[in-house]
This record gives C-alpha cells, sequence and structure tokens, in this order.
C-alpha cells in the first residue's frame, strides 16, 4: 500500500512478478503504460491505480486475466484510452 505519497516514474515490469493480494498505488504521480505482467499476478484480488498519470490502452493489460481472481478494479482518473476489455466486465468496478 503506498497511496498519495507522490511517488512518480513507471511501474517496473518486475512488479508481475510478486504475489501481492493487494495493489494500492493510487493518488500519486505513477506514468507511462500499466505493465503487462501485472496481469501474470496470480494472487492479486484488488487493484488500485486511480488518480495517476497512466497512458496507453488496456488491452495487453487485462488480456491475461480471464483465469485470475481480481474482484476490485479502479483505474479511474488516468490519461488511457481505447475501449474497455470484456474481461473487466466480470470485475467489481468503482
Amino acid at each position: 500500500v503506498a497511496s498519495s505519497n507522490f511517488l512518480a516514474g513507471s511501474l517496473p515490469e518486475e512488479i508481475g512478478d510478486s504475489n501481492l493480494y493487494l495493489l494500492k498505488l493510487d493518488n500519486n504521480q505513477f506514468d507511462g503504460e500499466i505493465p503487462e505482467s501485472i496481469s501474470f499476478m496470480n494472487s492479486l484480488r484488488t487493484l488500485f491505480l486511480y488518480s495517476n498519470y497512466f497512458t496507453g490502452t488496456l488491452d495487453n493489460v487485462f488480456s491475461y486475466w480471464r483465469q485470475l481472481e481480481l474482484a476490485v478494479v479502479d483505474i479511474s482518473d488516468n490519461n488511457l484510452r481505447g475501449s474497455v476489455p470484456d474481461q473487466l466486465f466480470r470485475v467489481r468496478l468503482f
């Protein structure tokens, strides 16, 4: 949990190597694309990345989440573009 700490920069692909249950990096200054490796975090149930400066689309990030048990996602208030992937309709959105 690292919310509201003015953290900046991009998230490394290695973040997907962790076994986190909760990833809460909201209200910071992260930028760049959301790493595709997040979709391989099998233990992840809750993802809060809202209120940052993430860019790009969500297609690559959520393409592998068909098998995950992700329950809550909030990626609002970023600079994302494109359509919402079908996989996100299986989780609770805020």
